[in-house]
């Protein structure tokens, strides 16, 4: 999801690419805040894997 939104990141912030011309562009647009803002880990905050899966299903429910 997240290399789909790069490589359509230009066409995105330019305001050229139209909603609906894509299904998979349109999901990782959707999407693509809330991946990053969970993958913003602070150096401190420590998880178990088994978190982590719980985080990211979150994400996509």
């Amino acid at each position: 999801m997240l290399s789909t939104y790069k490589n359509s990141e230009d066409l995105i912030n330019i305001g050229a690419y139209v909603k609906g011309s894509s299904e998979k562009i349109d999901k990782a647009v959707a999407y693509y805040d809330k991946i990053i803002a969970y993958l913003r880990q602070d150096v401190n905050e420590n998880s178990s894997f088994k978190e982590n899966v719980e985080g990211l299903k979150r994400i996509f429910q």
